[in-house]
Formats: structure tokens, C-alpha cells, sequence
């Protein structure tokens, strides 16, 4: 007879929903080709400075494309891209088209981590690479990984208190765990097997599957290490966030500071099992009856002065962004993005 705390575990994995599911019916020629549709359509206008990916396709349906869009200086785009797209084309871009300035191209590769662009149209802006010591590098890494871990807690959070696992986002955010894991040079992390399952999920998807009780226990089981993982982190590491910054990570979470990381949840949570019916829709409703407040470990003081200058960057692009390329994304991490 099982005991009480299985009942209780049981009758939560069942109330977990799937939604985003990798998709199928895609293959690398797709990506490749729109790459190409994507150059052709802006290949005339002469405020184009080049067109970069970053990464690779290793899944198709899984894999999303990371495409930067490079403007000459003082140039604006009013268009987005992605609207001119079939459905099809537009499901492969998870996180949008980013844009910057090539008078920007330099400092946002030191700062935002970036070195595994493949230009596909154009010219890289001339220049040199911003010189980092190893001290400057060490501390950026810190902060960015901090930065990413700490973002995919809240997304794990609210994937569980809203009973719904977005699929896709969920092995592609747990795959990327490795560099923050890299950067903070961890090793032999209690996290290590969650991420070599979704890898090898990843791998093997289109050719076996687990089923939709594996993945809802493997998501309880790793939200759980996770949080116990990300505690003993920011025990080690506080993060930087200084006083110049928002604390409003979107309309309806607030960051809080304290010396554990937690969250509190108020609102009304609506029975997930509608999920699948309108997957969008019901996330954004979601969002809007419930709030959180997630406390973290915080200092207002920099470890490296290249810390201070990284934020007032990010801040200068944010604005001239907004100004000149309104509907494109920014190329620094989700959590900067939100609160400079």
C-alpha cells in the first residue's frame, strides 16, 4: 500500500499539464532556409549592417534560431520580422529577432557574453575587441551565470505553481544550464543528471520518447534539486543589482531582497487541465490573477568595476533600442533585459 506522501506526489504529477511540445516535421534544410528568406527579405535596405546567428540546429523542432540583426549607425527598423513569417516559420523563433547598433557591437560582445556568431549577410563593424583581464572576465561570468540561474528558478517556479510544463522551453533552458554551470566552474552538481536527461531527451526525441509520466515526475524531481541546488549558489554568491536597477521583472513579479532565495504566490490559480485548450491564452490569464514576489541574496556593490560599467551599457542600448529598432529584442541576458 503506498503511504501518504506517495498518494500526495501521485495525485500532483497527474494535475501537471504538457504544453509547447517539441515540434515535428522539421529538419535543418527548414532553419537553413529561413536564414535565407530572412537575408532576402532585408538584403536591399541600406541600414543593414550584417546578420548573425548563434549556435547550431542539433534538433530540429527543438532547436530554436538565435538570429541578430546589425544596423548602421543612427539607422532605424520599425518591422519585427517575424510578422511577415508563415505560422510554421514563426514557431521556430522562441525568443524572437534581437537588433543592435554597430556602434554597439564591441562592448555587447564583452558584456553579454557572446562568441559563437556565423555571419550569414554583410560586414562585421570594423574595430577592435574590448581588452577584459582575467579578474574583469571572472567577475563577468559570475554575474551572468547568476543572472541566468536565477531566471530559470522563476520559470521553473512558475511552471509548477501554475501546474503546466512548457516542454520545449523547459529542455532547451536545462540543456543551456552547462555554461552557467562552466562559468561558476561547479562540478559534480546535484543537477548533473536532470540536465544529461534532457540532453539526451533532446538527442533522441524524434526516435524515442518519454512518456508524459517520466517527464512530469523528472520535472517535480528536478524543481526540487534545483531549488535546493540554487540556494547553496547564492549562499556562495551574491548577485549584483545595484540601486539603478528595476525590481519589477514583469507586471506581476516583484524581486525582493533576503538572505535565502523563496518566493510567495497570492492570486487565484485556475485548474490547469485547460491548458492544452488554449496553451498562450491561458498562461497570459494565469499572469494576470496571480503575483509573486521571489526574494534572492543581492548587493547594491560591485565585486569588479566592469560590473557597473556593464549595467550602464546595457541601460545606454536599452533606450537607443527602443528608439531605433522598437519591436526587436535586446542581446543581453533575460534578466537584464527586464530590469535595466
Amino acid at each position: 500500500m503506498p503511504n501518504s506522501q506517495d498518494l500526495k506526489l501521485v495525485n500532483f504529477i497527474s494535475s501537471m499539464q504538457i504544453i509547447n511540445y517539441p515540434l515535428t516535421g522539421y529538419q535543418k534544410e527548414d532553419y537553413f532556409h529561413l536564414y535565407e528568406k530572412v537575408v532576402d527579405s532585408l538584403k536591399t535596405n541600406p541600414a543593414i549592417k550584417c546578420i548573425c546567428t548563434f549556435g547550431g540546429v542539433n534538433q530540429p523542432g527543438i532547436s530554436d534560431i538565435d538570429l541578430l540583426i546589425t544596423f548602421k549607425n543612427d539607422c532605424r527598423f520599425s518591422g519585427d520580422i517575424i510578422s511577415d513569417l508563415t505560422e510554421r516559420e514563426r514557431l521556430l523563433f522562441t525568443h524572437g529577432v534581437m537588433a543592435l547598433s554597430e556602434q554597439h557591437w564591441f562592448q555587447n560582445k564583452s558584456y553579454a557574453m557572446w562568441d559563437n556568431q556565423k555571419l550569414i549577410f554583410g560586414e562585421q563593424p570594423d574595430g577592435n575587441n574590448i581588452l577584459v583581464s582575467n579578474e574583469e572576465l571572472s567577475a563577468l561570468k559570475k554575474q551572468t551565470a547568476l543572472e541566468f540561474l536565477f531566471t530559470n528558478y522563476i520559470d521553473l517556479t512558475l511552471q509548477k505553481e501554475y501546474g503546466v510544463i512548457k516542454l520545449r522551453d523547459l529542455l532547451q533552458h536545462t540543456k543551456g544550464l552547462t555554461y552557467d554551470l562552466n562559468y561558476l566552474n561547479l562540478l559534480n552538481t546535484s543537477i548533473d543528471n536532470y540536465i544529461s536527461n534532457a540532453k539526451e531527451w533532446i538527442a533522441n526525441w524524434h526516435q524515442k520518447q518519454p512518456s508524459n509520466r517520466e517527464i512530469e515526475k523528472w520535472f517535480i524531481d528536478f524543481h526540487q534539486a534545483y531549488s535546493k541546488f540554487i540556494q547553496s549558489v547564492f549562499e556562495a554568491d551574491k548577485i549584483y543589482l545595484p540601486g539603478s536597477v528595476n525590481r519589477n521583472f514583469s507586471k506581476n513579479i516583484i524581486l525582493k531582497s533576503s538572505k535565502t532565495i523563496s518566493y510567495t504566490r497570492s492570486g487565484l490559480l485556475l485548474p490547469s487541465f485547460i491548458a492544452p485548450l488554449g496553451q498562450k491564452r491561458y498562461l497570459k490569464l494565469m499572469n494576470k490573477l496571480n503575483n509573486f514576489e521571489f526574494s534572492l541574496p543581492y548587493t547594491a556593490n560591485a565585486d569588479n568595476s566592469i560590473l557597473e560599467k556593464r549595467i550602464q551599457f546595457f541601460k545606454e542600448m536599452k533606450m537607443y533600442n527602443q528608439l531605433h529598432f522598437p519591436k526587436l529584442g535586446l542581446l543581453t541576458t533575460s534578466l537584464m533585459s527586464k530590469l535595466v
